[in-house]
C-alpha cells in the first residue's frame, strides 16, 4: 500500500470514528457552483474530483514535516485540541497518554520551569551539579500548546524557537526537541486570553480556522461512542519512523513549475509592497525600503487613501488591500507544504494550482485588512481567510501579465539564464553587466507593477556581485 494511501485511510478512520468531524472543505481541482440563497451571492461550490477537510488536510500535511507548525483558531468546543492529538497519535504511533501528558496549557501563570526544563533538585542539592530535565514537551514528537493565547507575551517569548526552529533554552543549556510538529490552538478573542504578538503568530507556518460543527455534525458526535475504544490502527495502516523519514525525503524532492514558483513571489510582492515606505527622492537604498515593513511610524491605511497620494492606489492593485507585509518565513512555509501537499495527492511537480490551493493558509492568520478591503467585502473584518482571496483575485490579472510573452518574468527569466552561462564560463562577464544594465533594469522598467522593484533589488545584486567577482568596470 503506498503511504498516500495510507494517510487517506487514516483520515478516513478518524472522520469515520468521530476523532475529528469537520464541517468545510478544500476542492482540488475543478468545481460547480451551486446558488443556496436566490436573494445573495451566497453559493455552495460542489467539487468534480476531490475535496479533504481542511483541518484534517494540515494536521496531516504537518505531521509529516520534521518541523512543521500549525496554528488553530476557533471558538471553544470545536474539535481544535483533538484533531491534533489523535492524528499526532495515529502517523506517530505515540501512545495517547504520553500526548497528554507532555502538552502545555497556555495560562499566565506558566512558567519555564512548568513548560521547557528544570533542574535535578537532588544532584543539585547533594553534589552541586546542574544536571537539566527537559519536560515532556520537549521530547514528545507530538508537540501541543493548548489555548496559547492565554499565555501572555512575555510567557510566549519563551516558546519562539520552540515553534520555528525545534530549539529550547533552558539556563545555560539548549536542547534540540524530538523532531515532529508543533500544534497550537487559540480561542477566538475573549476576556480570558490575550492577543498574541506579531512575531509570535509569524513563526507559525500555517493556520486554520475550525468552525462549529453543523447541526447534522454534532449529532453524529453525540453518537460516537467512547473514543479509547477505536485507538488500535490496524497493522497494514502504521506509519514506522523508516516510514515518515522515506515520506520526508519524497517531499522534499518535488520540483516546483516555474509558473508556480514566479507565483508566490508576484503575490508576496503585491501583498508586501507600499511606495509609500521610502522617499525615493533622498534615499539611494530607496527601493529596497518599498515595503509596508518599513512603514514604521505611519501605516498604509493612513498613507494610502487616493491615487494622488499613490500611483499604485487602484482597483487592480492588492496591496492596498493590507496594512502589514509577510515575512521570509511566509514564503519558506509555502513552499514546504505546496510540496507537501503535491506528494499527498500523487503529483510529480508543484504547479500554480498547488500553490492557490496551499497560500490562503500559510498567510491568512498573519495579514491585517485595510479599511479599503473592508469596504469592498464588509465580511473580511472577521474572514481573513476571504482577505488572501480577495488579494489572489485582484491579482490575477497582473500576474496574467507578468508571465505573458514579453512580460517582467520573461525579461528576468533572461537575466538569470544569462548568470549561469557567467558562472560556467559560457559568458564573458563584461557583457553580462551590460545586459542587466540595457535589457534588465531598463526593460523591466516599462512594466508598471509593483513586481518590477524587487526584480531590480536582485538585478543589482548580482550585477554588483559579477562586477566585483570578475572586475569588471562599468561603462558610463
Amino acid at each position: 500500500m503506498k503511504h498516500q494511501e495510507k494517510l487517506e485511510n487514516i483520515m478516513s478512520y478518524i472522520q469515520d470514528k468521530g476523532f475529528y468531524m469537520g464541517s468545510s472543505y478544500i476542492i482540488v481541482g475543478d468545481y460547480s457552483e451551486v446558488p443556496i440563497d436566490a436573494n445573495s451571492k451566497v453559493t455552495m461550490k460542489m467539487p468534480e474530483k476531490k475535496c479533504y477537510e481542511p483541518v484534517l488536510l494540515f494536521t496531516t500535511l504537518t505531521s509529516l514535516m520534521k518541523r512543521g507548525s500549525l496554528l488553530y483558531r476557533g471558538a471553544p468546543g470545536t474539535g481544535k485540541t483533538t484533531v491534533a492529538e489523535y492524528v499526532g497519535h495515529f502517523i506517530h504511533n505515540v501512545p495517547i497518554e504520553d500526548i497528554l501528558n507532555s502538552e502545555i496549557h497556555g495560562n499566565p501563570e506558566q512558567t519555564e520551569e512548568k513548560m521547557i526544563a528544570r533542574l535535578h533538585t537532588g544532584k543539585l542539592v547533594k553534589d552541586g551539579e546542574e544536571e537539566v530535565r527537559w519536560r515532556n514537551f520537549c521530547t514528545c514528537p507530538v508537540h501541543i500548546i493548548d489555548e496559547v493565547n492565554r499565555l501572555p507575551a512575555d510567557k510566549s517569548d519563551m516558546l519562539y524557537h520552540a515553534v520555528d526552529r525545534g530549539i529550547v533554552k533552558y539556563m545555560d543549556y539548549i536542547f534540540h526537541m524530538t523532531e515532529g510538529p508543533i500544534f497550537a490552538t487559540a480561542n477566538y478573542q475573549d476576556a480570558g486570553n490575550f492577543v498574541m504578538t506579531p512575531p509570535f503568530v509569524d513563526r507559525f507556518g500555517a493556520a486554520v480556522k475550525v468552525p462549529i460543527p453543523d447541526q447534522l455534525t454534532q449529532w453524529q458526535i453525540a453518537d460516537r461512542g467512547e473514543l479509547t475504544k477505536a485507538l488500535d490502527l490496524a497493522a497494514e495502516l502504521k506509519l514506522s519512523k523508516e516510514d515518515l523519514e522515506k515520506i520526508r525525503k519524497e517531499i522534499a524532492a518535488i520540483p516546483f513549475e516555474k509558473e508556480a514558483r514566479n507565483y508566490i513571489h508576484y503575490l508576496m510582492s503585491q501583498i508586501n509592497f507600499c511606495m509609500r515606505g521610502s522617499s525615493q527622492e533622498f534615499n539611494p537604498s530607496a527601493i529596497a525600503f518599498m515595503n509596508k515593513g518599513s512603514c514604521e511610524y505611519k501605516q498604509p491605511d493612513a498613507l494610502c487613501k487616493s491615487p494622488a497620494e499613490c500611483k499604485y492606489y487602484m482597483d487592480t492593485m492588492a496591496c492596498r488591500l493590507t496594512k502589514n507585509e509577510l515575512s521570509v518565513r511566509s514564503v519558506l512555509a509555502t513552499y514546504d507544504y505546496c510540496r507537501a501537499l503535491a506528494w499527498f495527492l500523487g503529483e510529480d511537480k508543484v504547479t500554480t494550482e498547488t500553490v492557490k490551493t496551499i497560500v490562503p493558509y500559510t498567510t491568512f492568520h498573519k495579514l491585517e485588512p485595510t479599511a479599503t478591503a473592508q469596504a469592498i467585502s464588509p465580511g473580511i473584518v472577521n474572514d481573513r481567510l476571504g482577505l488572501i482571496g480577495l488579494i489572489m483575485k485582484t491579482s490575477e490579472e497582473g500576474f496574467k501579465r507578468a508571465i505573458a510573452k514579453d512580460g517582467i518574468f520573461e525579461n528576468y527569466g533572461a537575466i538569470v539564464n544569462a548568470f549561469e552561462k557567467v558562472e560556467k564560463g559560457e559568458m564573458p562577464a563584461e557583457d553580462f553587466v551590460n545586459k542587466v544594465e540595457v535589457h534588465g533594469l531598463q526593460e523591466i522598467s516599462g512594466h508598471d507593477d509593483p513586481i518590477k522593484y524587487s526584480l531590480a533589488c536582485w538585478l543589482q545584486k548580482i550585477h554588483h556581485y559579477v562586477a566585483t567577482k570578475y572586475k569588471i568596470k562599468r561603462k558610463k
